[in-house]
């Protein structure tokens, strides 16, 4: 009895010392990107803030390939931890809301809110809004004499529409810009990798893209952004996404989103945009 009890001994001694001794838990986070430049940009300001401010290892996932509800699902089954998202694209097209909402701090709380529901927490805002603006080559406009997005409206029919798969689907999309200004639509819509759109729009390949107000490519192409004169577009004010369980994983994390919150301006982001892509 006494020889069992000394191996017992033995054996439990030797199991917490592998235990002691063994590597400590990895902290690591999976950041993600949207596909596209900004998306890209985004997700490397998060990475480094993360590395740079925590002991906690980043994973960068800039290979996501599709819209934004792959990245959306990829937080939901925790393959992903965070990554940069835009207001009214989570509202309308990722949790299906049909509310409109004028005043975005309103919608933003609502916002919150909904996603608190599944377990997923937004930091406050970055402080660029990065809306959509229909946009155009300059022979396009000369050769029309367009000068807003009515008179593009009024020649529709002769032109072709290049947006992403997202926005021909998603409430606040192609079918609401129809409604709001009253057309039939464009002759021909062409589904266009949101990467490729620009590169499509500069050699001629569609007519129309459907263009973000901070793209650095709309510079580099030189290429003609029109004022939204109906005021249809709405705001897509920009911020962290994080799954709440990896919040509590990592209190250090809150800290370190958080000094991002209120730092970028519109001409940051086309800046740091155009860096990348001119």
């Amino acid at each position: 009895m006494k020889k069992l009890l000394a191996v017992v001994l033995t054996l439990s001694l030797l199991t917490l010392l592998l235990v002691g001794c063994g590597p400590k838990e990895e902290k690591k986070v999976v950041v993600a990107a949207k596909p596209f430049t900004e998306g890209y940009v985004v997700a490397e300001m998060i990475a480094l803030i993360v590395e740079n401010h925590t002991e906690i290892d980043v994973e960068r996932r800039c290979d996501i390939v599709g819209d934004a509800t792959i990245i959306h699902q990829g937080l939901l089954d925790g393959e992903i931890d965070m990554y940069g998202e835009y207001t009214s694209t989570a509202w309308f097209y990722l949790i299906k809301q049909e509310e409109v909402i004028a005043d975005h701090d309103v919608l933003f709380e609502k916002l919150k809110a909904e996603y608190e529901k599944l377990g997923l927490v937004w930091m406050d805002l970055y402080g660029f809004n990065n809306t959509y603006a229909l946009t155009i080559r300059k022979d396009t406009q000369a050769e029309y004499g367009i000068t807003n997005t009515s008179d593009l409206i009024a020649v529709a029919d002769q032109l072709s529409l290049g947006a992403n798969f997202d926005y021909y689907e998603r409430e606040d999309g192609y079918e609401a810009l129809k409604e709001a200004y009253n057309f039939e639509g464009f002759g021909e819509t062409v589904e266009v990798n949101i990467g490729l759109r620009y590169q499509a729009l500069a050699e001629g390949e569609v007519d129309v893209i459907n263009g973000f107000t901070t793209d650095g490519l709309i510079e580099a192409y030189d290429l003609v952004p029109l004022e939204d004169d109906l005021s249809f577009f709405k705001a897509y004010y920009a911020s962290t996404v994080v799954r709440a369980e990896t919040l509590e994983k990592y209190p250090e994390l809150e800290a370190a989103l958080d000094m991002l919150s209120g730092t970028m301006t519109d001409a940051e982001l086309t800046g740091l945009n155009y860096l990348v892509d001119g």
